[in-house]
């Protein structure tokens, strides 16, 4: 009499289901990864501007001179160039970014764009010690805001400054 023995192992079948369910998570994985690197690009961008506004508050607090400039200090969006900022020393004092007074011209990173700017489509924030007096775009407007977005436009952060020197992201 023979015994029949049990077989044990996998079907080819369920082999195949296993493999199928691991491909469709790691594509699903993989997707998901990239958007997180896209919208963390676009965040760190949005700090880096964060804190060159601040330090840009603080030369003027601090009374940093360059050239001529009085301690005056302003930071220069345009959606024209919407792939850098301006940082300025305000060294003719009338509060306007001329391109003789640019201290350092600051690049996003690659995918990272000036979405918008309000007001806009150019705005300037500058710094006057020794308060210092905080001015947008040479007039009366109390607070300004730049959007920074991936080129899909799927990422976005917006920076919001007022004249009382808060710099917040949004």
């Amino acid at each position: 009499m023979e015994i029949l023995k049990k077989k044990s192992g996998f079907t080819l079948i369920e082999l195949m289901v296993v493999v199928a369910i691991m491909g469709i998570l790691s594509t699903v994985a993989i997707v998901n990864y990239a958007s997180i690197g896209k919208k963390s690009t676009v965040t760190m961008a949005a700090q880096n501007l964060a804190s060159d506004i601040r330090r840009v508050q603080s030369f003027a607090l601090n009374g940093k001179i360059a050239d001529s400039n009085r301690g005056r200090w302003g930071v220069y969006f345009d959606l024209a160039s919407s792939s850098n900022y301006i940082i300025f020393a305000d060294k003719d004092l009338n509060n306007l970014r001329a391109s003789s007074e640019d201290y350092e011209v600051v690049n996003l990173p690659k995918n990272v764009k000036i979405k918008n700017v309000d007001p806009g489509p150019a705005s300037t924030v500058v710094y006057i010690p020794p308060d210092p007096k905080i001015l947008i775009s040479s007039s009366t407007i109390s607070t300004s805001t730049v959007t920074l977005s991936d080129p899909e436009g799927n990422n976005e952060r917006k920076i919001e400054f007022n004249i009382f020197g808060l710099v917040d992201i949004e």
